[in-house]
């Protein structure tokens, strides 16, 4: 759609001119480094393909505020999108496949994206109860009390 907007946050010095020779980048918006929240919260998806990111909370974050997340098979927090679509999982660093599954996404109708959306917020709850700070001290002194432990 026309009206659609990408922001891209970050280090985006690097990168901006390679998108400006392209055609079609009017909707393209380099923001460079920012809070996220404010974009988190206006917006649908996130794209997130890293080569290696073995733990970013924005993920979580992203999730919990509803954003759909499409990430690479590279990304840590893999086995917590697998959990609502397997499918937001990209096993490549093609641009093109991860094109192919946001304009995949957005054919979808309306109630179908909601229901994606609520399914992410509802993985990213479960997840926030089970690994939160307060369960660090178990969790640790389960690993120490194993067998494998030298």
């Amino acid at each position: 759609n026309n009206n659609s907007k990408m922001y891209i946050l970050g280090n985006t010095e690097y990168i901006k001119d390679l998108y400006k020779k392209n055609k079609n980048t009017d909707n393209l918006i380099f923001t460079g480094f920012t809070d996220p929240k404010r974009y988190l919260s206006k917006s649908l998806f996130l794209l997130h393909p890293a080569r290696f990111d073995p733990g970013p909370n924005v993920i979580l974050e992203a999730m919990a505020a509803g954003v759909i997340p499409i990430i690479s098979y590279r990304t840590g927090r893999v086995e917590i999108v697998s959990k609502v679509d397997s499918s937001l999982i990209i096993n490549s660093f093609n641009p093109e496949d991860y094109a192919c599954k946001l304009n995949e996404l957005l054919k979808m109708d309306e109630e179908e994206l909601k229901c994606l959306s609520n399914k992410c917020k509802k993985v990213a709850k479960l997840y926030h109860k089970k690994y939160k700070p307060e369960n660090f001290k178990e969790f640790f002194k389960t690993i120490i009390e194993s067998e494998d432990y030298d």
